[in-house]
């Protein structure tokens, strides 16, 4: 993903990103988001969903570990968060095999 658009996610969801400082042994984060911008507007309705739980109180504190494109499709890994959350995501992960990641 282009840099500009790694960075409005950074912006709008700092706690969500908040490990993406970290070094390559704690996080994979460290190395940007892996995919294309294709999927940009599903990633953001995910880290809205999952930040508004948060924000909620209704979601214990998730924190992205890695954002890649694997096998034509989404992967978006977390520490924290609860089945809601897992849930979020992997009906984001179906979603992206029906849009062009390009």
């Amino acid at each position: 993903m282009k840099k500009h658009l790694e960075d409005l996610f950074y912006q709008r969801y700092p706690a969500l990103f908040a490990d993406r400082t970290l070094p390559p042994d704690q996080t994979c984060m460290c190395r940007g988001m892996e995919c294309g911008e294709g999927w940009f507007d599903l990633i953001d309705l995910l880290c809205s969903m999952i930040q508004f739980g948060m924000d909620q109180g209704d979601t214990p504190p998730v924190r992205v570990a890695q954002v890649k494109e694997k096998f034509g499709t989404l992967r978006f890994y977390i520490r924290g968060g609860n089945e809601r959350v897992r849930g979020m995501i992997d009906m984001a992960v179906a979603l992206s095999a029906l849009i062009s990641e390009q």
